[in-house]
């Protein structure tokens, strides 16, 4: 092998942290090198062609330490000087703006405001976790009718999570529809009263009595009397 020929090793390897999860290579051009061999912690991560490289999908708030080896597409040089960083940590903080929206007898919607570097969110329906989602409106569904349920929200990335849950929200499911009340009866009871009766109708709550198209009265009872008549 003709000396004049091998790769020299790289020289002014600088690392510097773009963010989180992702640290930035580069150094100067070498002689005799068509590419270069980047290695992490002794382990080749990658070959470029580049005098810059990018490495992503790091852990947050760790220490890397890299070297650069020439390659002539035969042999390699000895390593550079040793460059290390430190990613940054990644806080997350807790969303804000949730509400919960009662949309039908079985469904409740949740939205809140994005938060910044989440790349989910966890719903909690108290201790629980409910869904992991991505987006920031999630709709809750198969609950009970005429319930009331309560959800908080977290921020998560790559196993981190907002350390507090955002405020309690709480929304209670729309009633079912009453039953149309059946074996209504009217009964004089004398000559200016009439006694109404009929049975309970499911899911009822209260009764509207109508004469014609106006509004009578409301009772929560099967009975009413209906006075003052002609």
């Amino acid at each position: 092998v003709n000396e004049d020929e091998l790769p020299l090793a790289p020289e002014n390897v600088v690392a510097t942290t773009i963010d989180e999860f992702s640290i930035e290579l580069s150094w100067s051009k070498a002689q005799n090198a068509t590419s270069y061999n980047v290695y992490r912690n002794d382990e080749l991560i990658a070959n470029v062609k580049d005098t810059t490289y990018v490495d992503e999908n790091l852990a947050h708030n760790t220490d890397y330490c890299y070297v650069v080896r020439s390659y002539n597409d035969i042999l390699e040089s000895v390593p550079s000087a040793k460059a290390c960083a430190k990613t940054d940590k990644l806080v997350l903080t807790t969303p804000e703006n949730v509400t919960a929206v009662a949309t039908s007898t079985t469904s409740i919607v949740l939205s809140w405001s994005k938060v910044e570097k989440a790349a989910g969110y966890n719903i909690y329906r108290g201790e629980d976790i409910v869904d992991v989602v991505a987006d920031t409106t999630y709709t809750v569904e198969g609950l009970d009718p005429s319930t009331e349920y309560c959800y908080m929200i977290t921020a998560i990335n790559r196993g981190i999570e907002s350390v507090e849950k955002s405020d309690v929200v709480c929304a209670t499911t729309l009633d079912l529809l009453p039953a149309v009340p059946t074996n209504l009866k009217a009964e004089a009871t004398s000559t200016s009263s009439v006694k109404l009766t009929w049975d309970a109708s499911e899911n009822a709550k209260r009764y509207y009595i109508y004469s014609g198209d106006s509004l009578v009265a409301k009772t929560t009872y099967t009975t009413y009397n209906i006075v003052k008549l002609e």
